[in-house]
């Protein structure tokens, strides 16, 4: 299998579009559509909608012919942009016109595809994989780490309106879309909260002061949002803790050395480079002295275990002398499903 392939087959704790992801794009995507359409929307709409919910993340179909990296930075940046969420709207827009004169309200049902485009990169911009939606006018990806793409909770809210409205039969389209919208926005509003909370109590844990080189970023774990990850980031050391916002428990830190040989090893190599764009600071570096290898770890979603010493998969591996590198692969990861039981324990 090439690196490439096993990289998109393995690679499940990033938010590759999975099952989970693409329902909940849909689901979303029929729900902005429905309540910007309004009253009297169609089934077939709502059809149509959940379909452009979705037509984003159909970027990965191009991932197996790109190196493991590029197809790394390639996902969610010009398929997620709000500039061609807008032409591909107009020129559907035109194609419908031209295709069934006589349409009413062309120019609401062109907005009302627009927004169900473009919610998915709000809704990616949520997560914390980083999302393109200014490209190609601007490079920096935009993550609030507010939401995991992995949470069944968050999904079954925003279809559970339109399960009860299918099971109803009156097809009022445009209510079940404005309940999914209502139920969407709590859940946002709870997880803001909640990370709120996680945020507070991981910076009056924390010794360090913030500043240029030292960063908190704190993100969800699968499943939920009670559950969240702390990533302190420094020039020299990493550190990593798990708190349960719901919980009165001691937040304890585990820190993780920079290897210096490793990052001057690598530092000018320009996969490298190009990998810490998607990164960003939170890059562990190690090294493995028997092998002669560096290693290095997309940390920013934290560790993959939820007690004592952080765990981390699918480091990018560059052996001495080597310009680019491949990544590692790991049969016994299996995504969110990863530590399942020890998550559970955490959580109750």
């Amino acid at each position: 299998m090439s690196d490439s392939s096993r990289f998109q087959d393995d690679l499940l704790f990033t938010p590759y579009p999975c099952p989970m992801d693409l329902i909940t794009q849909a689901v979303f995507g029929a729900t902005t559509f429905a309540v910007v359409k309004g009253r009297g929307v169609a089934t077939k709409e709502v059809l149509w909608g959940a379909a452009m919910g979705a037509l984003p993340d159909m970027d990965v179909l191009t991932m197996p012919f790109l190196a493991p990296v590029e197809a790394l930075l390639g996902h969610r940046t010009w398929s997620h942009s709000v500039f061609v969420a807008a032409v591909l709207a107009a020129i559907l827009t035109f194609w419908r016109a031209r295709r069934t004169p006589g349409q009413p309200k062309p120019l609401r049902w062109g907005a009302a595809t627009f927004a169900a485009l473009h919610t998915h990169a709000w809704l990616d911009m949520l997560t914390t994989f980083g999302t393109q939606t200014l490209y190609p006018f601007w490079d920096d990806r935009i993550a609030w780490d507010v939401v995991h793409v992995f949470h069944p909770v968050a999904t079954l809210c925003l279809l559970l309106p339109w399960l009860v409205e299918w099971r109803r039969g009156s097809q009022r389209w445009f209510r079940a879309g404005q309940w999914s919208m209502l139920a969407g926005a709590v859940v946002l509003m709870w997880a803001m909260g909640a990370k709120n909370l996680a945020t507070q109590r991981f910076a009056s844990n924390l010794a360090l002061s913030e500043g240029p080189d030292v960063a908190l970023r704190v993100v969800p774990t699968p499943f939920n949002s009670w559950l969240w990850h702390g990533v302190v980031s420094t020039p020299d050391s990493m550190g990593f803790a798990t708190t349960h916002v719901g919980k009165q428990e001691e937040v304890v830190w585990h820190w993780v050395t920079q290897n210096k040989e490793g990052v001057a090893r690598t530092q000018t190599l320009p996969q490298v480079q190009r990998f810490k764009l998607y990164t960003g600071k939170e890059c562990l570096v190690r090294r493995d002295l028997p092998v002669g290898t560096t290693q290095l770890y997309a940390v920013k979603y934290g560790p993959i275990n939820y007690e004592g010493p952080p765990s981390f998969v699918f480091p990018l591996v560059v052996l001495d002398g080597e310009q680019e590198g491949s990544f590692a692969d790991d049969e016994n990861f299996t995504g969110p499903w990863s530590n399942a039981p020890e998550l559970w324990e955490r959580l109750w």
